[in-house]
């Protein structure tokens, strides 16, 4: 009887063990496939007061009415300034790499932003960014690490 429970608690033990190193093995993949985005827009000089009542709000407005529609793609977030000069910055992880292809091939360089920018509007309908603003911001897209 006792061995049967030793063998039992070993048994449960090792089960124990191999579930915990196949959850952290799916963990490890899952942080493998993601990537992120991050987007600084930098108000135009001369612009900078226009920048933040205008274009940082209306950006504020945008991805909160759109962000639950994007989550199965990835997660964002927006950091909006709250002092002229600041720059809005937006993060993005993204969970798909296609996605995240298709997003570099629409956003890194810069002579592609505006037929992007020009996408993006149609499909919400609502998204305004100014050339100027295209023109003042920067890109940049990295795999996450654990």
């Amino acid at each position: 009887m006792k061995k049967t429970i030793l063998f039992s608690l070993l048994s449960l033990s090792l089960g124990l063990n191999s579930t915990t190193t196949f959850a952290d093995e799916a963990e490890k993949k899952a942080i493998e496939d993601l990537n992120a985005v991050v987007i600084v827009f930098k108000p135009p000089q001369g612009m900078e007061k226009e920048f933040l009542e205008s274009f940082a709000k209306e950006q504020a407005a945008n991805f909160k009415a759109h962000s639950e529609s994007q989550k199965s793609k990835g997660e964002s977030i927006n950091l909006i300034p709250t002092k002229e000069g600041e720059p809005l910055i937006h993060i993005t992880i993204l969970k798909d790499k296609k996605y995240f292809e298709e997003t570099y091939k629409n956003f890194g360089p810069r002579e592609n932003r505006g037929a992007y920018v020009g996408k993006h509007s149609e499909k919400y309908g609502d998204l305004k960014i100014p050339k100027i603003y295209l023109q003042n911001s920067q890109s940049y897209f990295a795999k996450v690490v654990e």
